[in-house]
């Protein structure tokens, strides 16, 4: 039986600042250029808007995304240039990093067991 049930009804979710704006505002139409369907609109002003959980990152406007945004490629963009020159660096000398496994309790875990044939030897404790 083929009925209204065959295609799943669009809904869309908006944001809890618009929500609150409208809901504040009293006016449904505060957003003509989002189509926001009126009856949604009447419903936060009527009834509210429920608190939304959030954080202070979560909650910055555009320029401030933004400029956070830009400080965390320049980070990351760091730290790819330390590994591609702590890469180079170990290719150069010849150096490589192997894992031994350490049967002993008595072993610090903190220091390099041994350097011999140019190969770093780093614990790890089972």
């Amino acid at each position: 039986m083929a009925g209204s049930y065959d295609r799943p009804v669009p809904y869309r979710t908006y944001d809890h600042r618009l929500k609150r704006a409208v809901a504040e505002s009293g006016d449904p139409g505060l957003f003509p250029e989002l189509n926001i369907p009126r009856s949604t609109a009447r419903g936060w002003i009527r009834h509210g808007v429920p608190d939304v959980v959030t954080t202070e990152d979560m909650d910055l406007d555009t320029q401030a995304l933004l400029l956070r945004n830009r400080e965390l490629q320049r980070e990351r963009d760091c730290a790819i240039s330390t590994q591609e020159l702590a890469s180079f660096a170990f290719k150069l000398f010849g150096l490589q990093i192997v894992r031994v496994t350490c049967h002993f309790a008595s072993v610090d875990r903190r220091r390099v067991l041994d350097v011999r044939a140019g190969k770093w030897l780093v614990p790890h404790i089972l």
